[in-house]
């Protein structure tokens, strides 16, 4: 065969294949054929291998025996030293993974490696062969492209690394280019085979690869599928994935130190995630907020060891997040109540931390992130106003340092939003109260009283809620009480209700009624009921909230239950000794404040010390007036002269003036 021209040759083959179209599947001319195809494979001449690349298809699924023969046939075809040997070779791939499903994955795994070729034309030939596989068998497809962009788990060369780094490449370039449609279009089903293989598979990458290639991964396939929809489960992963790279990279960046950390390895991830769950919203935001709080970055003494421009991009991100968060309802983050409320407890602490730090570092006018600070403001407000956290007083040092930053601002570097920023800072700060006035002094509630009867009151209040005067009263009256003859019974006594509460029992303690009220007066009671009390010998107390017991006024201020003065100068003419101890004791009384018709009413200034609320005796004065006749005013004498002039005069006088007064 060797020595026949091509001519021959050509002609020969051209036979054998008509016959294998005319015979049956499966007979003996068709076998030949294929036998013939495989050899001619290796011929010297181009046009025979053009020839068997076109005609592997018809017959390779016939013979199974065969089947390993004919597909390293077309792989030497695709190795040829000829460009058009070359592409009828990579186009026969194709057609046997038509005819055979089943080489569908190591066809694709062919042409992956051959895009590795030099030349333009036959690069593009592969890429529609692979785009062809894909159409094939979208799942098988994506999953050979997945494997070779993730990184072996076993060690390689530096050759073979940088082989598959290449190849890494130029994968990513045609799924990003070329095939771009056909994978949206393959992966348009969320939970299909296709779409899990190739989610699953570049997740798994971004694990192991290095930043620009993650990058690609990510915002230029992942991003752009139907899957990667606001919130959707899909976006979790990812940012779970992109997490855990950041959480890796953070501790080697934040690494005990001398020199503050510029976060160069974490950076990129932080962004990227950034940009997953603020620009995008295929996650939501709340996920990277909790990340925050479970890294360091959520700790002051932290972001003071970072250097500033790196404070200025954690603050602007954490800024960002949060803004992100109040558009975003918690609700939409599918978290346990558990997680969201302490979300939203730990919120407004995290702001305090970066305004503390923001307050706190020397920015440059481009560096300070003025729109962060905005944001953790409104915050604090919007937890202070509808979750009653109450402000710490930390906040209100930071407060200060802020305003002090607006106003040292540049006129060229004026903040955009400084006006709400002061509304909001005000809106935080305590409000001054103004100082509450003393209440003006209570006029004196009087009454017409007799003359000689003080009835000033005074508002002013003890610390205890009662009146100096009150416990002046108070205690005179438990004086009085001590002083109360053994021998005497109490005296009855009636209260006249004038708001028709029940009248006041004998029983009743003016000490406990006084320490029960509050500090407010009690106005006296009329001219008419007044009078009428004294001539029968009692006191008429008139009743306002409670029930007060009826006492008798007395000179000293305070009111006693002992008998009346005219029925202990009546007392003796029963021959009892305790009445004449009663009227020695009443005597004392009389002489220790004598009460005379022609005493002045007190003034103000008496008002203030120890006043007399009490009633004058009239009916001895008219007698005295009413002897001489005389209208113009003479001195009068009162009744404690009087009795004592009596006493002089002897025993029978007193008792005969006695009983006349009675």
């Amino acid at each position: 065969m060797e020595g026949r021209s091509l001519d021959e040759q050509e002609k020969e083959i051209n036979d054998i294949l008509r016959k294998a179209f005319r015979s049956p599947p499966k007979t003996a001319h068709r076998k030949e054929a294929l036998k013939r195809l495989i050899d001619l494979a290796h011929s010297p001449h181009s046009k025979l291998k053009i020839i068997v690349a076109q005609n592997f298809k018809i017959f390779i699924k016939e013979f199974p025996d065969l089947e390993d023969d004919a597909i390293n046939a077309v792989y030497d075809l695709c190795e040829d030293q000829v460009t058009k040997v070359r592409i009828c070779g990579y186009r026969a791939i194709a057609d046997v993974s038509k005819e055979q499903p089943k080489w569908v994955k190591r066809n694709a795994d062919v042409l992956v490696q051959l895009l590795q070729s030099d030349e333009p034309d036959e690069v593009s030939v592969v890429k529609r062969m692979l785009s062809e596989h894909l159409d094939m068998d979208p799942a098988v497809t994506l999953g050979v492209l997945c494997d070779q962009i993730v990184p072996p788990d076993e060690p390689l060369d530096e050759e073979e690394q940088a082989i598959r780094t290449r190849l890494r490449s130029l994968v990513l370039a045609f799924m990003t280019g070329e095939a771009k449609r056909a994978v949206e279009r393959h992966t348009s089903t969320p939970g299909s085979a296709a779409e899990e293989t190739l989610v699953s598979g570049l997740l798994r990458a971004v694990d192991k690869l290095a930043p620009t290639d993650i990058d690609i991964i990510v915002k230029d396939i992942l991003l752009s599928l139907p899957s990667f929809k606001p919130s959707s489960p899909r976006g979790k992963q990812l940012l779970d994935a992109v997490l855990e790279k950041a959480k890796a990279s953070l501790k080697a960046d934040l690494l005990p130190s001398d020199a503050q950390s510029p976060l160069t390895d974490s950076r990129y991830y932080l962004e990227l995630a950034s940009y997953i769950a603020v620009q995008k919203r295929v996650a939501h935001p709340s996920h990277l907020l909790r990340f925050h709080f479970t890294s360091q970055l959520a700790a002051k003494a932290t972001l003071l060891g970072l250097t500033e421009d790196a404070r200025a991009f954690v603050i602007s991100s954490v800024g960002d997040i949060l803004d992100a968060c109040e558009a975003s309802p918690l609700e939409g983050a599918s978290m346990p109540p558990q997680e969201d409320a302490a979300l939203r407890r730990q919120t407004p602490d995290l702001c305090l931390v970066y305004l503390q730090v923001f307050s706190e570092t020397q920015f440059t006018s481009e560096q300070r992130p003025w729109k962060a600070c905005h944001i953790f403001l409104k915050i604090c407000l919007r937890h202070h106003t509808e979750y009653k956290w109450a402000l710490p007083p930390a906040l209100q040092s930071s407060l200060q340092s802020i305003q002090k930053l607006l106003a040292a601002q540049d006129q060229d570097a004026k903040v955009d939003n400084e006006q709400d920023i002061q509304s909001v800072i005000r809106s935080l700060q305590p409000a001054s109260r103004p100082p509450v006035p003393a209440p003006p002094p209570a006029a004196p509630a009087t009454t017409n009283v007799p003359q000689g009867t003080s009835s000033s009151v005074n508002t002013s209040t003890s610390p205890g809620g009662t009146s100096p005067k009150a416990e002046r009263r108070i205690m005179n009256v438990k004086r009085k009480h001590e002083d109360k003859p053994a021998g005497l019974p109490p005296r009855p006594t009636t209260s006249m209700p004038t708001n028709g509460a029940p009248p006041s029992t004998p029983s009743t303690s003016r000490t406990a009624q006084q320490r029960a009220s509050t500090s407010q007066t009690r106005p006296l009671a009329g001219l008419a009921i007044a009078g009428a009390a004294a001539r029968n010998g009692h006191v008429a107390i008139v009743q306002e909230d409670e029930p007060r017991a009826a006492k008798r006024a007395k000179k000293g201020g305070g009111i006693d239950d002992s008998p009346s003065l005219l029925s202990r100068m009546a007392a003796p003419s029963k021959g009892s000794p305790a009445g004449d101890r009663g009227a020695e004791t009443g005597k004392r009384r009389v002489d220790s404040a004598p009460v005379s018709m022609t005493q002045p009413r007190q003034g103000k200034q008496d008002s203030g010390k120890n006043p007399v609320v009490g009633f004058s005796i009239k009916g001895a004065a008219k007698a005295s007036g009413a002897g001489n006749g005389q209208s113009s005013p003479t001195p009068r004498t009162s009744l404690l002269a009087r009795m004592q002039g009596d006493e002089q005069s002897g025993s029978g006088g007193r008792r005969k003036k006695r009983t006349k007064t009675s």
